[in-house]
């Protein structure tokens, strides 16, 4: 149940650079290859599945001002579980080929720290998946590891329900409504 993007598009409020002139270009972070990861864990009585994709697109985009706008995708036929036979009940039925992506677009205002440090924000914005659109907003908190690197962590929670997703069932009970999102993702500067 791929999400996340999306999910992924968290990893974002990289913030903005703050001797950075007002009319300056913003500053533009991206997640490095391999470096970036996405979990959905869905739960029924009697087990829990998750899958991780490794294929995570994010871009942000850090104003001088602080304001942090990130877009993120990852494609839903990459998340992969414990079981290939699942993963192709999974994609069908979030139905993989009709709708390939799950996006997420978002804004957050962000303060970076003098130098290292982490700070935490929460962006605003839509979740595209499964063909339906819905307003969330999704915590991330960042660790700045150098003046032109972080690492990001996010996890939230998305209905199945609400994106008109069919919960599969084992011995007809369906799974919960609730699908949890987790992201880990190291960027940096692009050109850095």
């Amino acid at each position: 149940m791929p999400k996340t993007v999306v999910a992924a598009g968290l990893l974002c409020l990289l913030s903005a650079s703050g001797a950075a002139a007002q009319d300056a270009k913003p500053v533009l972070y991206s997640v490095q290859p391999g470096k970036g990861r996405m979990t959905y864990k869905i739960v029924h009585k009697l087990h829990e599945v998750v899958g991780t994709s490794t294929k995570a697109e994010v871009k942000v985009a850090v104003s001088a001002d602080g304001q942090a706008k990130v877009m993120g995708r990852v494609p839903v036929s990459t998340f992969t579980s414990e079981s290939d036979s699942r993963d192709v009940h999974m994609r069908e039925v979030a139905e993989a080929d009709k709708f390939p992506l799950a996006l997420f677009k978002g804004v957050a205002q962000v303060t970076r720290p003098a130098g290292t440090g982490t700070v935490k924000a929460v962006f605003k914005g839509e979740l595209d998946f499964h063909g339906v659109k819905h307003p969330i907003e999704i915590p991330v908190e960042v660790a700045f590891t150098s003046p032109t690197r972080a690492h990001v962590t996010t996890s939230f929670e998305f209905s199945l329900d609400a994106y008109s997703v069919e919960r599969p069932a084992l011995l007809f009970v369906k799974i919960d409504d609730a699908c949890r999102m987790t992201g880990e993702f190291d960027v940096a500067v692009e050109g850095s």
